[in-house]
Formats: C-alpha cells, structure tokens, sequence
C-alpha cells in the first residue's frame, strides 16, 4: 500500500509461508466492494464497522495494524461517538480497512451555497507576492 501509513502486513509471515493458526486466517472471506454514499457522519462510520466486520478484523487488529493504541478504534467505530476521526486517525483506519476517499461535488449543495453566501470582498484576499525579477 503506498503512504505513509501502509500497515505492517506480515512481512516475515508471507515469506515463509507462516500463517497464523486460528480459525479466522484459516477461511479468508471475500472481499466485496463496501462503499456508499456519506450525508452525515455515522454513515462513514457505518461504512467502515461493515467494512472491518467483511475483513474480519477485530477493534484490537484494526488498532494494530494502524498503528493506534490498543482500544482506539473501539471508540472511533463506535455508534456513540466516543471519539471521532481526526487528521492523524482517518488516514491510517482507512487504509487498515482497505478504503478510499473520493470526494465529488453535489450540484444541489452547491447551488444552496451560492444562493446563501455573502460574497468575500476582494481587498481582502491574499494574494500571491510577486517577487521582483532578478538582476543579472
């Protein structure tokens, strides 16, 4: 996985063939796209819980291959928001549980934007600094 925050898949595992011996490693579910469409919060929440629950993974897994602190994503994959993502949290659970972001824009949303703005004034845009040309 590329970033920064690639999870530390057994790499010692994979090359000698080691498995962990438990039922879970011993029948791999299928993974199946998960996704949906994100209004409010609990709905990213409810995308990663059905997400972690189709890998199987435990909180405690989920934590460990993030790199959090044990207990972590217990409280961030939690309907009672007990903790929620933040910019050193969302990254790495995403990528534990094999997802991505896309981002696109909602016409109607938008238009509701322009409609209830009050335009910035243009004074009070900062502007780039033009730098004088060098002499030489």
């Amino acid at each position: 996985m590329e970033g920064r925050y690639a999870p530390e898949c057994c790499e010692g595992d994979r090359a000698s063939g080691s498995v962990r011996s438990s039922a879970r490693a011993a029948k791999p579910r299928a993974c199946l796209p998960v996704g949906g469409f994100i209004a409010e919060y609990a709905d990213l929440i409810e995308i990663c819980r059905a997400r972690a629950e189709l890998l199987d993974l435990t909180r405690l897994e989920t934590d460990r291959l993030a790199g959090l602190a044990d207990g972590h994503a217990g409280h961030l994959l939690s309907r009672t928001f007990s903790k929620v993502f933040g910019p050193v949290t969302l990254l790495p659970v995403l990528q534990t549980l094999g997802l991505r972001m896309l981002l696109v824009e909602d016409p109607e949303l938008t238009a509701h934007t322009l409609r209830c703005r009050e335009p910035r004034m243009r004074l009070h845009v900062r502007r780039p600094r033009q730098l004088a040309p060098r002499a030489g």
